[in-house]
Protein backbone atom coordinates (compact mmCIF):
# COMPACT_ATOMS: atom_id res chain seq x y z
CA UNK A 1 0.00 0.00 0.00
CA UNK A 2 2.61 2.69 1.31
CA UNK A 3 4.78 1.77 -2.38
CA UNK A 4 1.46 2.27 -4.60
CA UNK A 5 0.93 5.49 -2.59
CA UNK A 6 5.01 6.64 -3.45
CA UNK A 7 4.19 5.41 -6.95
CA UNK A 8 1.53 7.86 -7.52
CA UNK A 9 2.31 10.82 -5.22
CA UNK A 10 2.40 13.20 -7.81
CA UNK A 11 -0.76 12.48 -9.47
CA UNK A 12 -2.69 12.20 -6.52
CA UNK A 13 -0.63 15.87 -5.32
CA UNK A 14 -2.22 17.07 -8.55
CA UNK A 15 -5.59 15.60 -8.21
CA UNK A 16 -5.99 17.23 -4.42
CA UNK A 17 -4.61 20.52 -5.88
CA UNK A 18 -7.29 21.19 -8.43
CA UNK A 19 -9.56 20.34 -5.83
CA UNK A 20 -8.83 22.50 -3.62
CA UNK A 21 -7.47 19.80 -1.04
CA UNK A 22 -3.96 20.13 -1.12
CA UNK A 23 -3.73 20.57 2.38
CA UNK A 24 -4.80 16.61 3.17
CA UNK A 25 -1.76 15.41 1.40
CA UNK A 26 1.03 13.72 4.03
CA UNK A 27 4.17 15.67 3.25
CA UNK A 28 6.90 15.81 2.85
CA UNK A 29 7.66 13.08 0.34
CA UNK A 30 10.98 12.26 1.43
CA UNK A 31 9.46 10.79 4.68
CA UNK A 32 7.05 8.64 2.78
CA UNK A 33 10.02 7.25 0.99
CA UNK A 34 11.50 6.79 4.12
CA UNK A 35 9.33 5.18 5.20
CA UNK A 36 8.85 2.63 2.59
CA UNK A 37 12.86 2.12 2.57
CA UNK A 38 12.82 0.75 6.19
CA UNK A 39 9.55 -1.22 5.87
CA UNK A 40 9.67 -2.93 2.36
CA UNK A 41 12.49 -5.36 4.01
CA UNK A 42 10.30 -6.84 6.28
CA UNK A 43 7.86 -7.00 3.73
CA UNK A 44 9.65 -8.90 1.00
CA UNK A 45 11.48 -11.17 4.00
CA UNK A 46 7.39 -12.18 5.35
CA UNK A 47 6.93 -13.27 1.77
CA UNK A 48 10.00 -15.28 1.33
CA UNK A 49 9.01 -16.75 4.35
CA UNK A 50 5.53 -17.81 3.40
CA UNK A 51 7.06 -19.57 -0.04
CA UNK A 52 5.56 -22.93 -0.36
CA UNK A 53 7.62 -23.65 -3.35
CA UNK A 54 10.92 -24.53 -1.85
CA UNK A 55 12.27 -24.79 1.68
CA UNK A 56 12.32 -21.72 3.93
CA UNK A 57 12.75 -22.53 7.50
CA UNK A 58 16.59 -22.01 6.89
CA UNK A 59 16.56 -18.58 5.84
CA UNK A 60 14.59 -17.35 9.57
CA UNK A 61 18.15 -17.17 10.70
CA UNK A 62 19.86 -15.56 7.36
CA UNK A 63 16.59 -12.93 7.32
CA UNK A 64 16.90 -12.24 11.21
CA UNK A 65 20.18 -11.44 11.00
CA UNK A 66 19.95 -8.89 7.60
CA UNK A 67 16.98 -7.44 9.37
CA UNK A 68 18.63 -5.93 12.55
CA UNK A 69 21.25 -5.34 10.56
CA UNK A 70 19.46 -3.26 7.98
CA UNK A 71 17.58 -1.59 10.80
CA UNK A 72 20.83 -0.56 12.57
CA UNK A 73 22.37 1.38 9.61
CA UNK A 74 18.82 2.68 8.70
CA UNK A 75 19.43 6.43 7.59
CA UNK A 76 17.06 9.12 7.57
CA UNK A 77 17.79 13.27 7.43
CA UNK A 78 14.04 13.05 10.23
CA UNK A 79 14.16 12.33 13.48
CA UNK A 80 10.80 10.80 13.93
CA UNK A 81 12.14 7.99 11.13
CA UNK A 82 15.41 7.78 13.20
CA UNK A 83 13.56 6.72 16.76
CA UNK A 84 11.07 4.85 14.51
CA UNK A 85 14.04 2.62 13.07
CA UNK A 86 15.07 2.12 16.78
CA UNK A 87 12.10 1.00 17.87
CA UNK A 88 11.28 -1.13 15.54
CA UNK A 89 15.18 -2.72 16.13
CA UNK A 90 13.88 -3.06 19.51
CA UNK A 91 10.92 -5.04 18.76
CA UNK A 92 12.34 -6.65 16.30
CA UNK A 93 15.00 -8.13 18.30
CA UNK A 94 12.81 -8.98 21.18
CA UNK A 95 10.48 -11.14 19.11
CA UNK A 96 12.91 -12.58 17.37
CA UNK A 97 13.93 -15.55 19.17
CA UNK A 98 15.40 -18.60 16.58
CA UNK A 99 15.04 -21.96 17.71
CA UNK A 100 17.15 -25.09 17.38
CA UNK A 101 15.32 -26.06 13.85
CA UNK A 102 16.26 -23.13 12.63
CA UNK A 103 19.69 -23.21 13.31
CA UNK A 104 19.73 -27.19 12.26
CA UNK A 105 18.15 -26.38 8.80
CA UNK A 106 20.57 -23.74 8.50
CA UNK A 107 23.42 -25.85 8.51
CA UNK A 108 21.41 -28.38 6.61
CA UNK A 109 21.16 -26.26 3.38
CA UNK A 110 24.27 -26.65 2.10
CA UNK A 111 25.36 -23.04 0.79
CA UNK A 112 24.52 -22.24 4.68
CA UNK A 113 26.81 -25.01 5.33
CA UNK A 114 29.64 -23.10 6.87
CA UNK A 115 27.21 -21.17 9.17
CA UNK A 116 29.13 -17.93 8.68
CA UNK A 117 26.20 -16.12 9.95
CA UNK A 118 26.72 -16.79 13.36
CA UNK A 119 29.47 -15.77 15.51
CA UNK A 120 32.70 -18.74 16.47
CA UNK A 121 31.08 -19.66 19.33
CA UNK A 122 27.29 -19.95 18.25
CA UNK A 123 28.69 -22.08 15.30
CA UNK A 124 30.42 -24.81 18.12
CA UNK A 125 26.94 -24.94 19.63
CA UNK A 126 25.23 -25.57 15.95
CA UNK A 127 27.29 -28.32 15.53
CA UNK A 128 27.13 -29.68 18.53
CA UNK A 129 23.59 -29.72 18.33
CA UNK A 130 23.35 -31.34 14.98
CA UNK A 131 25.47 -34.12 16.34
CA UNK A 132 22.90 -34.70 18.97
CA UNK A 133 20.39 -35.15 17.09
CA UNK A 134 22.14 -36.54 14.23
CA UNK A 135 23.05 -39.35 16.77
CA UNK A 136 18.96 -39.72 17.98
CA UNK A 137 18.01 -40.32 14.39
CA UNK A 138 20.81 -43.03 14.13
CA UNK A 139 19.95 -44.67 17.10
CA UNK A 140 16.50 -44.29 18.73
CA UNK A 141 17.01 -46.52 21.53
CA UNK A 142 15.78 -45.59 25.30
CA UNK A 143 19.26 -44.30 25.58
CA UNK A 144 20.30 -40.77 27.14
CA UNK A 145 23.00 -38.65 25.63
CA UNK A 146 24.75 -35.46 25.37
CA UNK A 147 27.54 -33.64 23.46
CA UNK A 148 30.07 -31.53 25.06
CA UNK A 149 32.13 -29.34 23.43
CA UNK A 150 36.26 -30.23 24.39
CA UNK A 151 38.05 -27.41 22.60
CA UNK A 152 36.08 -24.43 22.20
CA UNK A 153 38.57 -23.28 19.32
CA UNK A 154 37.44 -26.57 17.39
CA UNK A 155 33.94 -26.49 17.12
CA UNK A 156 34.19 -30.36 15.23
CA UNK A 157 36.12 -31.83 18.38
CA UNK A 158 33.22 -32.99 20.68
CA UNK A 159 32.27 -36.39 22.00
CA UNK A 160 29.18 -38.47 22.08
CA UNK A 161 28.24 -39.88 25.23
CA UNK A 162 25.64 -42.58 25.86
CA UNK A 163 24.44 -44.38 28.58
CA UNK A 164 23.58 -47.94 28.42
CA UNK A 165 23.26 -51.04 30.86
CA UNK A 166 26.61 -51.41 31.15
CA UNK A 167 27.33 -47.49 32.07
CA UNK A 168 28.62 -44.48 30.16
CA UNK A 169 30.31 -45.00 26.67
CA UNK A 170 32.27 -42.82 24.78
CA UNK A 171 31.83 -42.80 20.84
CA UNK A 172 32.99 -40.24 18.15
CA UNK A 173 30.45 -39.82 16.11
CA UNK A 174 31.03 -36.46 13.82
CA UNK A 175 32.83 -37.67 10.89
CA UNK A 176 29.36 -37.28 8.53
CA UNK A 177 29.01 -33.77 10.56
CA UNK A 178 33.04 -33.03 9.58
CA UNK A 179 32.92 -34.18 6.24
CA UNK A 180 29.85 -32.35 5.45
CA UNK A 181 31.05 -28.86 7.22
CA UNK A 182 34.35 -29.18 5.47
CA UNK A 183 32.87 -29.83 1.73
CA UNK A 184 34.50 -27.97 -0.86
CA UNK A 185 32.36 -26.52 -3.03
CA UNK A 186 30.74 -28.13 -5.81
CA UNK A 187 28.71 -27.09 -9.05
CA UNK A 188 25.64 -28.15 -7.92
CA UNK A 189 25.64 -27.22 -4.30
CA UNK A 190 23.38 -24.29 -4.45
CA UNK A 191 20.26 -26.41 -5.58
CA UNK A 192 19.15 -28.07 -2.49
CA UNK A 193 17.32 -30.62 -3.22
CA UNK A 194 19.75 -31.65 -6.09
CA UNK A 195 22.68 -32.14 -3.36
CA UNK A 196 20.91 -34.37 -1.34
CA UNK A 197 19.49 -36.51 -4.14
CA UNK A 198 23.25 -37.21 -5.20
CA UNK A 199 24.99 -37.28 -1.97
CA UNK A 200 22.36 -39.51 -0.11
CA UNK A 201 24.26 -42.49 0.48
CA UNK A 202 27.16 -40.20 1.22
CA UNK A 203 26.09 -38.37 4.54
CA UNK A 204 22.79 -41.15 5.34
CA UNK A 205 22.42 -39.29 8.58
CA UNK A 206 22.19 -35.93 8.01
CA UNK A 207 20.08 -37.03 4.73
CA UNK A 208 17.72 -38.30 7.28
CA UNK A 209 17.63 -35.16 9.36
CA UNK A 210 17.19 -32.96 6.20
CA UNK A 211 13.74 -34.83 5.71
CA UNK A 212 12.63 -33.90 8.84
CA UNK A 213 13.78 -29.78 8.91
CA UNK A 214 14.16 -28.95 5.59
CA UNK A 215 10.53 -29.45 4.12
CA UNK A 216 9.30 -27.45 6.80
CA UNK A 217 7.91 -24.08 6.15
CA UNK A 218 9.12 -21.27 8.45
CA UNK A 219 5.50 -19.54 7.94
CA UNK A 220 2.57 -20.06 9.77
CA UNK A 221 0.55 -19.06 6.21
CA UNK A 222 0.93 -22.49 4.17
CA UNK A 223 -0.28 -24.28 7.33
CA UNK A 224 -3.44 -21.16 7.82
CA UNK A 225 -4.71 -21.42 4.22
CA UNK A 226 -4.54 -25.46 4.32
CA UNK A 227 -6.54 -25.42 7.50
CA UNK A 228 -8.61 -23.12 5.73
CA UNK A 229 -9.35 -24.96 3.03
CA UNK A 230 -9.92 -28.34 5.21
CA UNK A 231 -13.01 -26.73 6.98
CA UNK A 232 -14.29 -25.78 3.36
CA UNK A 233 -14.06 -29.95 2.92
CA UNK A 234 -15.18 -31.28 6.47
CA UNK A 235 -18.60 -29.53 7.12
CA UNK A 236 -21.65 -30.44 8.61
CA UNK A 237 -22.86 -32.58 5.03
CA UNK A 238 -19.89 -35.00 5.04
CA UNK A 239 -19.58 -35.96 8.53
CA UNK A 240 -19.16 -39.08 7.64
CA UNK A 241 -16.21 -38.27 5.53
CA UNK A 242 -13.21 -40.77 6.68
CA UNK A 243 -9.77 -39.04 8.25
CA UNK A 244 -8.13 -41.05 5.83
CA UNK A 245 -9.72 -40.11 2.25
CA UNK A 246 -9.76 -36.10 3.83
CA UNK A 247 -6.01 -36.55 3.98
CA UNK A 248 -6.08 -38.17 0.65
CA UNK A 249 -8.18 -35.07 -0.81
CA UNK A 250 -6.13 -32.20 0.72
CA UNK A 251 -3.17 -34.27 -0.59
CA UNK A 252 -4.22 -34.28 -3.87
CA UNK A 253 -5.60 -30.46 -4.13
CA UNK A 254 -1.96 -29.45 -2.35
CA UNK A 255 0.00 -31.44 -5.04
CA UNK A 256 -2.74 -30.17 -7.90
CA UNK A 257 0.08 -28.62 -9.97
CA UNK A 258 2.39 -31.94 -10.04
CA UNK A 259 -0.11 -34.02 -11.25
Amino acid sequence: MLESIQDQYSEIQKILEDRGESHTMPEPEDLLNDLVTLVKPFKNTTDELNATCAPTLHLAAVFCKQLQTKCKEFHSDHPAMLTLAELLLKTFSSKCSLQSEHKVACFLHPPFRKLRFFEPNETAKILSLVCSKLLAISEPFNSAYRVLDLQQSDPLSCLTYRYMKTGWTVVTDTDEVTRYHQLECQSQIGDAAKFWKENETQFPGLFKMVKKYLVTAAGSVPSGRLFRKAGFLIDDERWSLKSDKANDIMFLYSNRDKF
